[in-house]
């Protein structure tokens, strides 16, 4: 699956303010669309292991206590299908690699690792996700990843 111009891998997390991309993606899942704001019981996570096409997951731990949502992102990665998960949650992306993280903003999609600073290391990704307004580097880095493409 593709969003705004960039291959989903295995396991990726779509955030921003661009609801209605949200939207879009849902309507594309590969395989059932699942809203787990408050966690993903287990006969869910069974479920979600037999649909080998992949799921969309979206509220993805927003009402989930910090505390279990590392123990929670491991089992969804362990599940061994494709799943991409929508949140506003950081530490949710904390449990993620910059790289895996798609930002969606006002038409424009940038994946975490391109923010400027990302490759600086020091930031987590909820970190680096949190500081600033993605108006201020989504659209510059489409852009760049686009101009760069078509040389």
């Amino acid at each position: 699956m593709i969003v705004a111009g960039l291959d989903v891998g295995a396991f990726t997390v779509l955030v921003g303010q661009d609801d209605a991309a949200l939207k879009r993606v849902s309507w594309q899942a590969p395989g059932n669309v699942w809203k787990v704001a408050h966690g993903i019981p287990p006969e869910t996570l069974a479920d979600i292991k037999r649909n080998t096409g992949g799921v969309i997951l979206t509220d993805l731990c927003d009402s989930v206590h910090p505390t279990r949502i590392p123990a929670l992102m491991a089992s969804l990665r362990a599940a061994g299908v494709p799943i991409v998960a929508a949140t506003h949650n950081p530490y949710v992306l904390d449990c993620c690699d910059p790289s895996e993280v798609i930002v969606l903003h006002d038409g424009h999609a940038a994946r975490l690792s391109e923010h400027p600073i990302a490759r600086m290391g020091a930031l987590s990704a909820g970190q680096l996700w949190t500081l600033d307004d993605e108006a201020t580097w989504v659209p510059a880095a489409a852009r760049k990843r686009t101009e760069g493409a078509g040389r």
